[in-house]
């Protein structure tokens, strides 16, 4: 993409933003003094001018597949997950909603042996349902962006045609009504929000009560780089302490929110959430001829630093759990990347509450789901 036809996207969206494939240095805006979580929407992230390794890859083989591909198990744990867009992005049809501003991987940048990279890559989170008008999400998706200016979308899939869909019906455009639990620290990054109406027909997971144990294999559903909807299996679980542990999925910005299955409780067609996928190492680096492909990775370890260092899942035990922490501080900082999409800029949010104000526990809010 163009730094015109960046400048384009920001108008549209009536909005003025730093590009800094149009200036002379990166910029990048972030959370303030937060951990740097996958919805810190990097001005400098996927138009960067630097060309050292800024952004996780794939561990072993890249397991990431299209849904269509997979079993009907598989399918039936990804139909309770939904793609995040902004309000600008989406024009009102007499029928739904059309994708008016939409790129692919290779005009972002991405090399053309990458996998996927004539797709377009436009969502900038994931989430997925607990209940039928209940969503999860990470916490960071929902920082600096009003809630009105959210679009959570179901159906942001690829066909058995290979199509990607530019459509959708005024069934599968939902909007946030209400943020029921919103947590970003250095600890806790999850928010858990209401839309507007109940989304039928999509399967709900099991909550997993407890930690998961080390070694247990994981699937995680969700929209890499702004992808429509991959299926990513083959991780297992390698650390776990506190509220996360720590993976070696196949995850990119744009999996921020995304659900973690118990592989085998989808096997078993009783699909069982682990976690939410926050954050993770570098998703690629820039190569001598000026594109940007995945970093690879050993399949049997992780590293110290910012390149095959993991992936970081929120444990959903910490969020749906009468004894969840509550948020501690914000003065914190991290280098793991957030898993958000960098392509989409953010706005100042005023009517939604502050990541480090304490929230009511999601149990006592919404007791049915405990």
């Amino acid at each position: 993409m163009t730094c015109r036809q960046v400048a384009s996207l920001c108008l549209l969206a009536n909005t003025i933003w730093l590009i800094p494939a149009c200036a002379q240095q990166p910029l990048r805006q972030s959370i303030p003094q937060s951990p740097q979580t996958k919805s810190e929407f990097y001005l400098s992230d996927s138009r960067s001018l630097d060309t050292e390794d800024t952004e996780k890859g794939v561990y072993g083989k890249d397991n990431r597949q299209e849904a269509y591909l997979t079993d009907a198990q598989n399918q039936r744990a990804a139909s309770g997950t939904a793609a995040f867009f902004l309000m600008q992005q989406l024009e009102k049809t007499s029928s739904g909603y059309r994708l008016t501003q939409s790129h692919t991987l290779q005009e972002d940048g991405w090399c053309a042996a990458e996998p996927f990279v004539s797709q377009p890559s436009d969502a900038f989170c994931s989430g997925f349902l607990i209940d039928h008008d209940i969503l999860v999400t990470a916490g960071h998706c929902l920082h600096n962006i009003p809630m009105k200016d959210i679009r959570v979308v179901f159906g942001f899939q690829l066909a058995p045609n290979k199509t990607a869909p530019k459509e959708f019906s005024d069934s599968e455009v939902f909007q946030i009504s209400e943020i029921l639990e919103h947590k970003l620290d250095n600890s806790s990054d999850w928010g858990v929000v209401r839309l507007n109406r109940p989304v039928p027909g999509h399967a709900l997971p099991i909550i997993r009560q407890g930690d998961v144990p080390i070694g247990t294999e994981i699937t995680v559903i969700g929209y890499p780089l702004g992808l429509p909807l991959k299926i990513s299996e083959g991780g297992k679980v390698f650390d776990n302490k506190g509220n996360t542990f720590l993976t070696n999925l196949d995850a990119y910005h744009g999996n921020s929110g995304s659900p973690v299955f118990n592989s085998e409780s989808i096997r078993k067609g009783k699909p069982m959430v682990e976690g939410i996928l926050v954050s993770g190492a570098d998703d690629y680096h820039v190569t001598p001829e000026g594109c940007k492909i995945s970093n690879q990775c050993a399949n049997d370890r992780l590293s110290e630093g910012q390149v095959c260092s993991g992936e970081k899942v929120t444990k959903i035990s910490r969020v749906i759990s009468l004894d969840a922490p509550s948020t501690t501080s914000a003065n914190s900082t991290s280098e793991r990347q957030p898993r958000t999409n960098p392509n989409q800029p953010t706005e100042p949010r005023t009517e939604q509450p502050s990541p480090d104000e304490k929230s009511d526990d999601i149990c006592k809010v919404v007791p049915s789901l405990c």
